[in-house]
């Protein structure tokens, strides 16, 4: 027995080991290392050799007999973590289907209408519609302002309305099966400033452009969707393998390290912004970090609880 160790005897098997009790709080509950159930170990209050309270019940007559635990905090934590496991596995699945689904091929009607600072429409402006492949396609607004454009693949669009005697408004939008920047493809108002040339006005409408470019929109937007499935899949694996040590482990350490590792899940939803595009499976990694909250407060309640298992001696 090492120093400050304390015998115990299991009183559901019958089996002797040894334990290093925590020096806090005075009843802590061991798990047997034969039949797995807890054992309370109160702490001595007398210089030693003594033992637990269970041999020698007599020796702590001011003391409530305790009970065990009502929630096996160990499986608790593993059921938690599963949850966590399922759930980022699905949105490993969700979050890869839609950067497949994203790509697919689909036309669309782009139109909307350009007016001046008054709400007036603007007639006779020319609207050059400008997508991936760095193709152009001019039109001039009609006598309400409005223009319009069919047949515009999937991508990077970028809208550019002129007319001498106002300054150019610059719209870049993505368009994807997934995921419209504006909302719609239709509908959209681009206002011209009565200024110079010079002083235009650039609009991204989306997160995944830097510039007023259109080529390599959709790429981009396609590789962060992907790279948020791959963060979430490491979540999933050390999930996996914590389930696996924390049901079979006597020790907490697993799970709260899987757990710190769920509440990690919104983080590669805030670094590539793509909450902005699939609302509803971002808010799942939030639902998600909470299961891992969850998990790391059992984990450590259990921690501060238990004390070391040690070698019978």
């Amino acid at each position: 027995m090492s120093a400050g160790g304390v015998s115990v005897r299991c009183p559901h098997c019958g089996a002797t080991f040894g334990v290093v009790p925590a020096p806090a709080p005075p009843t802590q509950w061991i798990p047997c290392p034969q039949c797995r159930a807890a054992v309370p170990v109160v702490l001595p209050r007398d210089p030693p050799p003594l033992f637990s309270w269970e041999i020698y019940p007599g020796l702590y007559p001011t003391y409530i007999p305790p009970r065990p635990p009502r929630l096996r905090r160990r499986r608790a934590t593993g059921y938690v973590l599963m949850v966590s496991l399922v759930a980022c596995a699905a949105l490993v699945g969700t979050f890869g289907y839609l950067g497949v689904a994203a790509q697919q091929p689909a036309t669309y009607t782009v139109s909307g209408g350009v007016y001046d600072p008054a709400g007036s429409p603007v007639v006779d402006a020319q609207v050059v519609l400008t997508n991936e492949a760095n193709q152009s396609t001019p039109v001039l607004t009609g006598s309400a302002g409005t223009f319009s454009f069919t047949g515009v693949p999937v991508g990077g669009v970028l809208l550019n309305a002129t007319k001498p005697g106002y300054a150019f408004t610059a719209v870049l939008i993505l368009l994807s099966t997934v995921y419209v920047s504006t909302g719609a493809a239709t509908g959209i108002v681009i206002t011209l400033n009565s200024a110079s040339s010079s002083n235009g006005t650039i609009i991204l409408t989306t997160p995944f452009a830097d510039r007023a470019d259109p080529r390599g929109v959709l790429e981009r937007f396609v590789t962060d969707l992907w790279s948020v499935a791959g963060l979430l899949l490491l979540v999933v694996i050390v999930d996996a393998v914590a389930i696996l040590r924390t049901l079979r482990s006597t020790r907490p350490l697993m799970g709260v390290a899987a757990g710190f590792g769920s509440l990690l899940a919104p983080l590669p939803i805030a670094l590539f912004n793509v909450e902005v595009a699939v609302p509803i499976p971002s808010l799942v990694t939030v639902a998600v970090a909470a299961l891992g909250g969850f998990a790391v407060g059992i984990g450590l309640m259990e921690m501060v609880q238990s004390g070391a298992p040690t070698a019978p001696g």
